[in-house]
């Protein structure tokens, strides 16, 4: 997606708040991926495209969740904030990179001790891991596109019933975040049940019920980090930088603290935008008047005591305002005559 700040590490990528979402998920909160069964996983791939062209396929986050040497599954999370009409292609994308890594690492080993499998490829006992990957969408509006392969083909006229049964069973694992229902928000246990009841709130219209929440933000410059990076309010980015020493502190924030600080950089820019459009109104009134001034032939003695009293400045203002329009009107004066 590009917008996360490289120098903060990603909220999913935490180990309990990337498998509290696989719980939550996969397992229906049961909690079967430990975080310290974890393992980071390579989320670039490469593949050949053409004869002599090489792809890049990345993944926005994976790990291994490894009970032994022996027996593991591979979970990737994709993020989405617009709808994608080709998700079903991109995942099976994903998938078939992790896939052939596992045979080509299988391969590669099988030939440093010397037991190819030559056209086999590899040996009938050898299996792959499982490769899982969710797709975690935060838009507002209903993921209405296909999720199944076979509902972005198009099949010859009359055929796709003798087709259908021939086409890859495809589907992508899509998780709606802000559609997700209480009881699945509610099998969430670390700082993702917060940004799931989060996006819920905000699609349901229930933004007072987040400025109430007292729950604790443990990654809380992930967190914020996060919020920007899914809402697009630059805020969230201020706020991380003030809850920057909590974070090094190790300390956990409230979320209700959080909104409450929201609201004050909410008010603190509204009344600044206020002041500066007075500001700009008076400067206007400032202008017309000394140009009405000058144009009756008043001194600038006068223009300067009437300034101060029509708009309540110092001496020292109306000076300087006299000074910025007389030298605005002289600039224009030589460019007209140059």
């Amino acid at each position: 997606m590009g917008k996360y700040d490289a120098a903060h590490k990603r909220l999913e990528e935490y180990d309990d708040v990337f498998s509290d979402i696989i719980n939550g998920i996969v397992f229906q909160g049961r909690q079967v991926v430990k975080p310290d069964t974890l393992q980071d996983a390579s989320i670039e791939g490469v593949y050949q495209y053409d004869k002599n062209q090489l792809r890049t396929n990345r993944r926005d986050t994976a790990k291994f969740d490894r009970t032994s040497q022996m027996e593991a599954v591979l979970y990737g999370l994709e993020n989405q904030t617009e709808i994608s009409n080709i998700m079903p292609v991109r995942t099976m994308g994903y998938d078939f990179v992790s896939y052939q890594r596992q045979i080509d690492k299988i391969k590669g080993e099988n030939g440093r001790i010397g037991k190819q499998a030559f056209s086999k490829e590899i040996h009938s006992e050898q299996k792959l891991y499982p490769v899982i990957t969710l797709v975690l969408y935060f838009g507002m509006e209903p993921w209405k596109t296909p999720v199944w392969l076979r509902d972005i083909l198009q099949f010859p006229h009359g055929r796709r019933d003798e087709l259908l049964p021939f086409i890859s069973q495809h589907k992508i694992n899509l998780v709606p975040v802000a559609w997700l229902s209480e009881e699945v928000r509610s099998r969430f246990r670390s700082d993702f049940q917060i940004v799931a009841d989060f996006f819920a709130a905000k699609r349901e219209k229930r933004e007072a019920d987040i400025f109430k929440d007292k729950r604790e933000i443990k990654h809380i410059e992930a967190f914020l980090s996060f919020l920007q990076a899914y809402t697009s309010d630059k805020r969230y980015e201020k706020l991380r930088m003030d809850f920057a020493d909590h974070s090094r502190k190790g300390e956990n924030v409230r979320m209700c603290t959080v909104m409450d600080l929201l609201e004050d950089k909410i008010k603190e820019e509204s009344a600044l935008a206020m002041e500066q459009g007075m500001k700009q109104g008076m400067e206007q009134g400032i202008a017309v008047m000394i140009s009405s001034y000058l144009a009756d032939g008043f001194s600038k003695e006068l223009i300067l005591k009437r300034l101060v009293h029509y708009f309540s400045l110092t001496e020292k203002q109306a000076e300087e305002y006299y000074n910025q329009f007389t030298k605005i009107q002289e600039d224009r004066h030589d460019s007209a005559l140059s």
